[in-house]
């Protein structure tokens, strides 16, 4: 899903009346805090999106998950 896609069906929806909430998690692998503080800058200061309610979910790792098993082999990257 592209950018310009999910900017054009916020607008659709909008423009409809609904009111739609943006779901966000943050400090995923391949990501950066630059990134993560990019990603919700455009949220609210682009023209495009400016969701009704923003869900900010932390990315968690547990010791039973696959970001876990990245992380102690050194493959869960987040420093870009």
């Amino acid at each position: 899903m592209s950018r310009e896609s999910i900017a054009q069906a916020t607008e659709l929806m909008r423009s409809v009346g609904l009111k739609f909430v943006y779901h966000m998690m943050p400090n995923l692998p391949e990501s950066s805090p630059q990134m993560d503080v990019q990603m919700f800058k455009d949220l609210y200061n682009s023209k495009d999106f400016h969701p009704d309610m923003l869900k900010i979910y932390p990315c968690v790792i547990l010791k039973t998950s696959l970001l876990y098993k990245m992380f102690t082999k050194r493959e869960y990257k987040n420093d870009k």
